[in-house]
């Protein structure tokens, strides 16, 4: 099959490495993604680096990526007592 492409989106979370604090987002590419943060460049992880990155799952829709990623931020992060930002 030539030209043929399926986009991949993974949802993702940071973890800080030295803060009580973490961050959920969805990507259809990690290792870009996963660099802009560790490098500084977006302003709300810039503060809490480094990180630990946590693949959380792999989606071949972007809405399917988004509903696991409120999932996550609903009900496994509101249990926990940190800061939950994204």
């Amino acid at each position: 099959m030539r030209g043929f492409f399926v986009m991949y989106w993974t949802t993702y979370a940071l973890m800080s490495v030295h803060r009580n604090w973490i961050y959920a987002g969805i990507s259809d590419n990690i290792k870009r993604r996963f660099h802009e943060h560790a490098s500084g460049w977006e302003k709300t992880t810039a503060p809490y680096r480094p990180f630990y990155l946590l693949e959380l799952a792999g989606s071949f829709t972007r809405q399917d990526a988004r509903q696991i990623e409120k999932w996550y931020k609903n009900r496994v992060l509101q249990g926990n007592n940190k800061k939950i930002v994204g």
